[in-house]
């Protein structure tokens, strides 16, 4: 084989790999998503939709997040009232990712913490009631799990748009 050709065939695998180096380096965010990219291993920064680039082998994503707001329902756990009874409660949250970094590094499962604070705030306001008062206060205990998320979840970059409760008498 002759210097030319081996030139070439050098040449042609270079330029093979910066085209599948590019290839891989380009990606999209898709629209109301957010993406985190870590450059060997530590934060890097943020990429909104859109298209992107990164470096191969140096920069990976570490983390896609969906930024509508999402409804996340709760099963139905029982509680204990003063009055020694038990209501049911289901608990629906509408809430929203605003800080995509603290809502990442934060906290290692934001929806398990979310739903931790969630259930000792209503723990909280139904202890304190008798079965009668907790089926008719379906409101005020909405409004103080607010509250409480609220004051937690913000540190997380976590808005809880409103809280929804159902409380019914339980039977078990």
């Amino acid at each position: 084989m002759s210097a030319a050709m081996t030139e070439i065939i050098v040449a042609a695998v270079v330029g093979l790999l910066l085209v599948v180096l590019v290839a891989r380096g380009v990606f999209t965010v898709p629209q109301a998503q957010s993406a985190v990219i870590e450059r060997n291993g530590r934060f890097h920064r943020v990429a909104e939709a859109g298209p992107h680039f990164r470096i191969p082998l140096v920069d990976h994503v570490r983390a896609r997040i969906d930024l509508r707001e999402q409804v996340i329902t709760f099963p139905k756990t029982g509680h204990r009232t003063v009055d020694d009874s038990s209501v049911a409660v289901v608990l629906k949250l509408f809430c929203q990712i605003r800080d995509v970094q603290a809502a990442v590094y934060s906290v290692a499962n934001w929806i398990l913490a979310v739903e931790q604070v969630a259930m000792a705030a209503v723990a909280d306001e139904i202890d304190e009631l008798t079965r009668q008062r907790a089926l008719v206060s379906r409101r005020a205990i909405a409004q103080a799990v607010q509250n409480a998320l609220g004051a937690e979840t913000a540190r997380w970059g976590i808005s809880v748009n409103s809280v929804e409760l159902t409380i019914e008498p339980d039977e078990s």
